[in-house]
């Protein structure tokens, strides 16, 4: 049964056949990825049995999934959806998007700038079926669909009104981000929205890089000693980190340096330092190069997976994390400062000066080694400039 194909699985006989099987066994054909969309609506119009099996809310996500590969990573994991419903959604909204959006040459071929009441449609169409990201997926294929000289008129609207919808919602996004205390402003959500704002028509979302950054993780929990390992395995059920030594965290980042910087090889941007890619978080973990901010917040990120706490330091001429090595010793004397653009590598505080060539005086002054907070790394030239 599992080489069950589109062309019978319709067939009288093959719901017979399908109806003699337990339901478990039924809805695991069923998930197949042979069988489609419009395979599963046939076999649930067999029969009450087949019909109730076909309810299945993680059969539906999956097709989903199976047909619209890139807009399941849009949707909120900590939501609960009915995904038949929204299958059934993604085909009414991308009948509706196609057409709004052929009705967009015509009207606007002679204008430069289209203003905003020109996508007012869309507008609509999101209000009256809350279905921005499912609009977002539709613009997205119709522009990537790997036929780069075909279609163009569609492409270029296509383009326009996915950089409309998007930045509506990243300014709202924003404004949320903005209202949240300091402690619950993630570095890593900050910046992904700047990635998504400067690159609206590249496919990028939360849950994609976040993906990322736990693979990183996971990776480095794998590679780190049994004794660590098995911290880490012992506490999963619970959901709680382990209360580590500061010399396991050590072995910790040693061992997340050598997963970041020897086997992936991320490293600072040192020949093309201005490449704006080097500011988007998406770019970064693909290219595997950044810049200090970019690489310091991908290189937080992976650490707090690991349940250890870093802070940002903007320290003169170059950006820095700092770590809580040595928490009884006196105060200037607890952190050790960690060097995301250059390996990871760890600095005492008396090494700061002499490493970035600064005058011995500059580690007279507190201010520099003051934690930053979250929302100010997007305000700081590396950051700002490249954007």
């Amino acid at each position: 049964m599992d080489s069950t194909c589109p062309s019978d699985i319709g067939s009288v006989e093959s719901h017979r056949q399908l109806q003699e099987l337990p339901n478990e066994l039924i809805e695991h054909i069923l998930l197949n990825n042979c069988i489609q969309i419009r395979d599963v609506c046939s076999v649930a119009k067999a029969c009450k049995n087949l019909h109730f099996v076909c309810q299945s809310n993680e059969l539906w996500k999956q097709k989903l999934k199976q047909r619209w590969p890139k807009l399941l990573s849009r949707y909120k994991r900590n939501q609960t959806y009915n995904w038949h419903q929204e299958v059934e959604k993604c085909y009414s909204v991308g009948k509706i998007v196609r057409q709004l959006l052929q009705k967009l040459s015509p009207k606007f071929y002679k204008v430069e700038a289209i203003s905003d009441d020109g996508f007012r449609d869309f507008d609509k169409l999101i209000d009256e079926f809350q279905s921005e990201e499912i609009v977002i997926n539709q613009l997205m294929e119709v522009l990537h669909d790997n036929r780069s000289h075909e279609n163009l008129t569609n492409k270029y609207y296509a383009a326009k009104v996915i950089r409309y919808i998007l930045h509506s919602q990243l300014r709202k996004a924003w404004d949320n981000y903005l209202e949240l205390p300091a402690d619950q402003q993630s570095p890593e959500i900050g910046a992904v929205m700047i990635a998504q704002w400067c690159q609206p028509t590249v496919n990028i979302t939360e849950n994609d890089i976040s993906d990322q950054l736990d693979k990183l993780a996971e990776e480095t929990k794998c590679d780190c000693p049994d004794t660590i390992r098995n911290l880490y395995t012992k506490h999963e059920l619970d959901g709680k980190f382990p209360m580590f030594s500061p010399q396991q965290e050590q072995v910790i980042l040693e061992t997340m340096n050598h997963v970041l910087y020897t086997k992936h090889e991320f490293a600072g941007n040192a020949g093309d330092y201005y490449d704006e890619k080097n500011s988007y978080i998406d770019q970064v973990l693909s290219r595997h190069v950044g810049i200090p901010i970019t690489l310091s917040i991908i290189y937080n990120s992976v650490a707090a997976r690991l349940g250890i706490h870093l802070d940002f330091v903007n320290f003169p001429g170059h950006f820095l994390l700092k770590w809580k090595e040595h928490p009884m010793a006196q105060m200037d004397q607890q952190y050790t400062f960690i060097d995301a653009f250059n390996n990871g590598r760890f600095l005492k505080r008396t090494e700061l000066a002499s490493t970035f060539h600064l005058p011995d005086e500059i580690l007279q002054s507190p201010d520099i080694f003051i934690s930053t907070q979250p929302l100010q790394l997007f305000f700081f030239p590396g950051i700002s400039k490249n954007v």
